[in-house]
């Protein structure tokens, strides 16, 4: 099925909100008495609408019934239930619509903000948000305002489709809210936010990428604003904006639970990210060396100081320069304030941090050691 079959370009009307399944819904059209086509569900302003191949519209078939929209909820739910696996939404309105709906029935939402790509890292984020909430959201939105660098902001993988399909075959996220940029900033205003991070953003990934994290809070509080949920779902692989994220909710009082899983690595080891399609083939065993690095600080750890184990993870990077591998750093960290750490022995928790560059794509990764 191709994009425009999500987002109806050349039918500007059906473009606000999308509640699309992927397979057509032949039960539902039975239903309906209708012979054309079914591509999809238009939803806008309480008014449904059905658009097919042709755009043809049959217009106000809900509202001239005068049937509420919770019923027309229920009765989608009921009938495409075998078809219709997700809601997609592109506008703030619809998506609040929805969940104003869902939080009425006194029904918990999880949610986890994206930006695509998605791999099992992200699915292991929904399917824990779906064992621990009534309903699970997930957002896709490339942000540009966390993207120092343009070009790394251009060549950022983008599969909408993908997204979208992978996200249904695994059947745990109920609605994906997929955004443009002008939904998320409508004007100058919207991109401001007044927050003090305590110097999280001034060091390592916010030293690195001067600008990222300031993007960060912002949309995160953007959406976090948009969705309103009761917990919200980060992986531990970003372990710094894990902290970030934590003081955008003190600081700015939100009532959401930051819930923080496990990385996702692949059977060699890799940690999962969207970066890594990024990779060749060779790439991506050469960056098995950022993990290898990690445990084997873990295991000196043990026996050498600070000191020690940063200067043999800086040899043994030394050694592959030649092979398009660079470290950009490697040290010991407190994971909630981003202090480092001189003395493993004085200290129950810390964590390694890590940053290279393989074939020229930056990966991040960590791992514990107190």
């Amino acid at each position: 099925m191709s994009l425009s079959h999500y987002f109806f370009p050349e039918y500007p009307e059906a473009n606000t909100c999308l509640f699309l399944p992927y397979d057509y819904p032949s039960n539902t059209e039975k239903f309906l008495g209708m012979q054309k086509e079914f591509c999809g569900y238009s939803f806008f302003k309480f008014n449904f609408s059905f658009c097919y191949k042709n755009f043809y519209k049959v217009t106000n078939f809900f509202s001239y019934f005068n049937i509420n929209l919770n019923i027309v909820l229920i009765f989608l739910k009921y009938f495409c239930k075998k078809s219709l696996k997700m809601f997609i939404f592109q506008n703030i309105e619809q998506v609040n619509d929805y969940l104003h709906s869902e939080k009425t029935n006194n029904k918990s939402i999880g949610f986890i903000p994206t930006m695509g790509a998605l791999h099992k890292g992200h699915i292991s984020l929904i399917q824990k948000a779906k064992n621990e909430n009534d309903t699970v959201v997930c957002s896709i939105f490339v942000n540009p305002l966390q993207f120092n660098d343009k070009e790394d902001f251009n060549k950022y993988p983008r599969h909408i489709e993908n997204d979208i399909q992978y996200l249904e075959s695994f059947n745990c996220c109920d609605a994906v809210f997929i955004p443009s940029e002008k939904e998320i900033y409508p004007d100058t205003e919207s991109k401001k936010i007044n927050i003090n991070l305590n110097n999280l953003d001034k060091v390592f990934e916010g030293a690195k990428r001067p600008g990222h994290f300031h993007g960060v809070v912002v949309v995160v509080n953007r959406l976090f604003n948009i969705i309103k949920p009761h917990k919200a779902y980060f992986g531990e692989k970003d372990l710094q904006q894990v902290a970030v994220i934590k003081q955008l909710v003190k600081q700015l009082n939100h009532n959401i639970e930051i819930v923080v899983c496990p990385i996702v690595r692949d059977e060699k080891g890799l940690a999962l990210s969207s970066r890594n399609t990024l990779l060749s083939a060779s790439g991506k065993e050469k960056a098995l060396l950022i993990y290898k690095s990690l445990n084997h600080a873990l295991n000196l750890s043990k026996t050498k100081t600070v000191n020690e184990i940063k200067q043999i993870i800086n040899n043994i990077f030394e050694e592959y320069k030649e092979q398009n591998i660079k470290l950009d750093y490697f040290d010991f960290v407190n994971p909630d304030t981003f202090e480092t750490v001189d003395n493993l022995n004085h200290n129950n928790n810390i964590h390694a941090i890590i940053a290279a560059y393989i074939e020229k794509i930056r990966l991040i990764d960590n791992i514990k050691i107190r």
